[in-house]
C-alpha cells in the first residue's frame, strides 16, 4: 500500500487586495504515489505549485478538490493525535526556522513534547544528544544557541529536529538552497545516509536538477500548478519526455540541445490550453486550446501533445 496517494490534488487561494480578490488555482489535478521508503523529487520554476503541493502532503494545508490518502485512508480524516510524529518538514532557512532564543535541545526536542513522547528530563537529554550525533553534531551541542553554529550546522539541526520522532514522511523543501555549494554536498550526502538508516518517505523540492538527482529515485515535473511528467530519475536523466523538463535541464547544463531553450515568459495559471503553450519551442496548434491530459508512455507519465503524437 501507497504511504502518501495523491488523486486529483488541487487547491484555490484567495489573491488581490480587498477591492480586486480572485480565486487562484495553485494546484490542479495533481496525481501521484509515493511508496514506503522512497524519496520523490519535485522539481520547477518559483510559482509552479511544488510548495504547495509538499505543504499538502503533510496535512499543512487543505486541498479543495481531490483528496490525500494516508495508508490509503484520507488524511483530513486521520485524528491529529494519531498523526503527530508521523510528518516532518526541513525548510530552506535553518536560521529562520530555530528560535534564536532557545537552545538547540529545547528546539530539537519539541516534535517528542507535541507528541507526548518526550520522557523525563535526562531520557529527553539522551534522545536529543543521540539525534545530532547521528546527524553528525556532538551531543553536547543542544546547549548551544543557533548564532554559535554555521549555516551547515542549523541545518544539521533542522533535520535533527524533523527526524527526532522518526516520522514516515519528512517533507524537504529547498532544503540546501541557502547553503554554501560545499555545504549542501554534506547536507545532500546526509539525507541520503539518513533515509538508508531511517527509512523514511520524502518529497525533496529543489530548482536544483543536480541535488535533486542526487537523493531523488523518482523525478516530478511541475508546471503552472500542474504535473507535467513523473519517471525514475535515471529515465528522467537519460531523457525527459516533456519540453518543459528538457528546457529545464537544458538551462541547468544537464544537455546540449539548444533547439529544447524555453522562450521567455510568466507561467500562466489562467490558461485555456496547455501553460506552456507560449513557452514551448515544439508547441502544436492544438497546444493552445487544449489542456494536455497526463498519459502513461512506455517510461514516463507525461502530459504533452508533441508526446501523444510520438506515441500515437
Amino acid at each position: 500500500m501507497a504511504l502518501i496517494e495523491a488523486v486529483n490534488l488541487g487547491i484555490d487561494f484567495t489573491v488581490g487586495p480587498p477591492w480586486a480578490r480572485r480565486r487562484l488555482r495553485a494546484l490542479q489535478e495533481v496525481s501521484m504515489t509515493i511508496e514506503p521508503g522512497e524519496i520523490i523529487g519535485v522539481v520547477g520554476e518559483s510559482g509552479s505549485g511544488k510548495s504547495t503541493f509538499g505543504n499538502l502532503c503533510i496535512g499543512r494545508t487543505r486541498p479543495t478538490m481531490g483528496q490525500l490518502l494516508y495508508r490509503g485512508r484520507p488524511l483530513i480524516d486521520v485524528p491529529r493525535r494519531e498523526r503527530a510524529g508521523r510528518f516532518a518538514a526541513v525548510l530552506q532557512h535553518p536560521k529562520w526556522s530555530l528560535n534564536p532564543m532557545l537552545k538547540v535541545q529545547t528546539s530539537v526536542a519539541e516534535p517528542l513534547r507535541i507528541a507526548g513522547s518526550a520522557g523525563t528530563a535526562a531520557e529527553l537529554r539522551q534522545k536529543v544528544g543521540a539525534m545530532l550525533e547521528l546527524v553528525g553534531l556532538p551531543g553536547s551541542f543542544q546547549d548551544r544557541h543557533p548564532h554559535e553554529l554555521s549555516g551547515g550546522q542549523r541545518q544539521r539541526v533542522s533535520i535533527a529536529r524533523a527526524l527526532i520522532t522518526q516520522p514516515e514522511f519528512v517533507l524537504f523543501d529547498e532544503a540546501v538552497s541557502a547553503l554554501d555549494v560545499s555545504v549542501q554536498a554534506q547536507i545532500l550526502n546526509l539525507i541520503k545516509d539518513l533515509q538508508a538508516k531511517v527509512g523514511f518517505s520524502a518529497i525533496f523540492i529543489s530548482h536544483d536538477l543536480a541535488a535533486t538527482r542526487y537523493v531523488a529515485s523518482r523525478i516530478a515535473v511541475l508546471y503552472a500548478g500542474r504535473m507535467v511528467e513523473d519517471a525514475r530519475s535515471e529515465v528522467f536523466y537519460g531523457l525527459a519526455a516533456h519540453p518543459y523538463a528538457r528546457g529545464l535541464q537544458f538551462a541547468s547544463g544537464l544537455i546540449d540541445d539548444e533547439s529544447m531553450e524555453l522562450r521567455l515568459g510568466q507561467i500562466d495559471l489562467d490558461a485555456k490550453g496547455c501553460p506552456l503553450a507560449e513557452r514551448c519551442p515544439i508547441a502544436l496548434p492544438q497546444c493552445r486550446n487544449k489542456v494536455p491530459l497526463m498519459q502513461d508512455t512506455d517510461r514516463h507519465r507525461v502530459s504533452c501533445h508533441a508526446a501523444e503524437t510520438k506515441s500515437a
